[in-house]
């Protein structure tokens, strides 16, 4: 299933922690440049994923991922197959768009973020699955 199958919302298209400011017990979000209509699962997967350090990555990812998942879905309720096919189009993304490869840094960190994608893709698929049933329990 690809997930232009999936309901879209408006969406920040650069969601990351530079864009979030904290004041008076408020996040405000800013930088709204590069909003768009997208399924929101893959803006969520994509600000989940940009902050870890893929090199020193050990296994609590995995119990973060789906932490991540169960608390995302507390607030706004996605199926595993949103999730899953979140997921494989991110890593689509990580691979394949080379509009920043100037800059090197950026371009590294997706690398590595792709390699792990790619490396741990069943388990991620399997931590969705276990999100979901956490959530029916």
């Amino acid at each position: 299933v690809g997930i232009s199958k999936f309901e879209t919302s408006l969406i920040h298209g650069d969601l990351n922690s530079s864009n979030i400011i904290y004041s008076k017990q408020r996040l405000n979000f800013i930088d709204f440049d590069n909003c768009t209509y997208f399924p929101q699962s893959y803006e969520v997967l994509r600000f989940f994923f940009q902050y870890f350090d893929f090199q020193e990555a050990d296994s609590s990812i995995f119990n973060y991922f789906e932490e991540f998942i169960v608390s995302y879905n507390s607030i706004n309720k996605l199926t595993n197959v949103e999730w899953e096919s979140a997921l494989t189009f991110y890593l689509k993304v990580l691979v394949t768009d080379i509009s920043m490869v100037e800059d090197k840094n950026f371009f590294q960190a997706r690398a590595l973020r792709a390699q792990f994608i790619a490396d741990n893709f069943k388990r991620l698929k399997n931590c969705i699955n276990i999100s979901i049933m956490k959530e029916k329990n």
